[in-house]
């Protein structure tokens, strides 16, 4: 290398870091303060200016912040408890994105930028997705995280689809959520446009439906924690493309209608009774293990509960009470059809009057 070509290598150097340098003095560390506020009202911040591309920020707990129109900044870190909700504008990001609180992305409104997206690995972080695409991997321009600097989505927290479109789930949410974590369906929008659609076979922890509808799309989905119903319920999409509810061990609250609902593992428990109890309105499949606790589920018409494998008796899903004259889909514990393969089951007490009664003797 020749004694010119080195010194312009050189000088070319020296801007490059002295350009930097500025770069990082122009840059300032901004936080969320007071009660918070707009993105671009100077009193939501500390210090008393508005965060423009470059800056790094901060969202602290109790100081929530709501962007109003798009904005920028270099990096920005919500913390535990605090909240960045983006409703009227997107937010872009050149350098890191590190949400550890509750990030609300409204229908329309997304993360965007070269940055990275990093989820906390810990139940104590809320991602509330709005689009209609869900969650997806980088680097695809899709969905409500579409920064293109990488985006990790961990298994231990909790994913809220609060749309007001029909979703879909999306290629980004995990297969597997646990450790606290769960699936939450809370759309609101209008009926038939209210739908969240499993993208995969998933396995989670926890799942709680509060408003609209979750669609199995013909997939299974697993569950061990809790099934929380306080307003949602599942699409009946499901019935007819084979859609499966499996679950092992959880604990079922609130009047979800299932269609496929598959028991084994270890025994689930009902906590509701009356109309607050789940609906069979398809099949309900009791492969060994079945219903612990006291209540019992609820048949609608033409469903059919089905015993496969080892079971060898009746169970709290066939034990309605004939004392009094029982009713398809309000009394607990009367299914309407049961189906028995092979010939296990121990008929020791009086039956409830069922439509059908299908024994097969095994093989």
């Amino acid at each position: 290398m020749d004694l010119f070509t080195f010194f312009k290598k050189a000088a070319m150097l020296f801007c490059f870091l002295l350009i930097s340098i500025f770069q990082v003095a122009d840059a300032t560390a901004i936080q969320s303060t007071g009660a918070g506020g707009a993105w671009n009202n100077t009193a939501s911040w500390l210090p008393a200016q508005v965060p423009v591309a470059g800056d790094v920020v901060t969202i602290n707990s109790g100081s929530p912040i709501t962007v109003t129109a798009a904005a920028a900044c270099a990096t920005i870190t919500i913390n535990s408890g605090g909240v960045l909700t983006l409703n009227g504008g997107s937010i872009n990001i050149s350098g890191s994105f590190s949400e550890n609180g509750t990030l609300n992305c409204m229908t329309g409104f997304n993360v965007l930028g070269a940055g990275s997206f990093t989820l906390a690995n810990n139940n104590n972080a809320f991602l509330m997705i709005g689009d209609a695409n869900g969650i997806t991997t980088s680097p695809t321009a899709s969905g409500s995280i579409q920064n293109t600097g990488g985006r990790t989505f961990p298994a231990t927290a909790n994913y809220v689809y609060d749309g007001t479109v029909n979703q879909n789930t999306g290629n980004g949410l995990p297969i597997t959520i646990n450790g606290g974590g769960s699936l939450v369906i809370n759309n609101t929008g209008a009926a038939a446009n209210n739908i969240v659609t499993l993208a995969s076979n998933s396995t989670i922890q926890n799942v709680t439906l509060q408003a609209g509808f979750l669609s199995l799309n013909g997939k299974t989905i697993t569950v061990s924690g809790t099934i929380l119903n306080s307003g949602g319920d599942l699409s009946s999409t499901p019935i007819a493309n084979g859609g499966t509810f499996n679950i092992q061990g959880a604990t079922i609250t609130g009047p979800t209608t299932f269609y496929n609902l598959s028991c084994n593992s270890s025994n689930s428990t009902i906590t509701t009774s009356g109309l607050s109890a789940p609906l069979i309105d398809g099949t309900l499949l009791i492969t060994g293990s079945r219903f612990g606790g006291t209540n019992s589920p609820r048949y609608a018409a033409g469903s059919t509960l089905s015993y496969s494998g080892s079971p060898n008796n009746r169970g709290l899903e066939w034990n309605a009470d004939l004392t009094t004259a029982p009713t398809i889909g309000v009394t607990q514990g009367y299914p309407d059809n049961v189906f028995i393969n092979p010939v296990l089951i121990l008929i020791s007490v009086t039956m409830p009057l069922m439509a059908t009664l299908a024994i097969f003797p095994e093989g």
